[in-house]
């Protein structure tokens, strides 16, 4: 499905999910939703194409880069809903939510804005190469590739690189599965 979905196209598509175990391509027109059936897959009609909703996850982190990061705070392209959600975990001060909420105010129902509780840790204790890691949801799937530190110091990792369709499709939080 998804080398399908990339031959269709970003404007014409939305990315791939799952649904009861089966991929599902999101498409922007009726069109495009026959063409991915006559192939034998299945497809939702959406809103919002891919470009856009890159184009809006681009915008939101310019703004940030822009007015300054705000810890306790992601966001990514959710194919399943046809968003951009941002997700606002405890420990966010109020202006600092604020700022947020003002920044994805201009883009109305592309993005959705979830509460939270936790923090994100900077840490990587718990990441070893090679280990299984799950969207939030526990739905979506990867492996965690190796362990990478910024100029800064600030811990990341790397993906084995088949959680999703393009290097820009995903950029939720995952976490070992428990």
């Amino acid at each position: 499905m998804a080398a399908l979905a990339t031959e269709l196209g970003t404007d014409r598509t939305a990315g791939v999910y799952y649904e009861n175990d089966h991929p599902v391509i999101a498409v922007t027109d009726e069109a495009t939703a026959r063409a991915v059936r006559a192939q034998g897959g299945s497809a939702e009609v959406v809103k919002y194409s891919a470009t856009e909703l890159t184009s809006v996850q681009a915008t939101l982190d310019q703004q940030i880069a822009r007015t300054g990061p705000i810890p306790n705070t992601a966001w990514g392209v959710d194919p399943s809903t046809n968003q951009v959600t941002v997700e606002i975990f405890d420990g966010v001060s109020a202006a600092d939510e604020d700022r947020l909420m003002s920044l994805v105010a201009g883009h109305g129902d592309a993005v959705r804005v979830e509460r939270l509780p936790g923090t994100i840790e900077p840490t990587a204790h718990e990441s070893i190469g090679g280990i299984g890691i799950w969207s939030k949801d526990g739905v979506s799937s990867c492996t965690l590739g190796f362990n990478a530190r910024n100029s800064s110091g600030h811990k990341y990792f790397v993906t084995a690189g088949h959680c999703a369709d393009t290097v820009r499709d995903h950029r939720l939080p995952l976490s070992p599965r428990r």
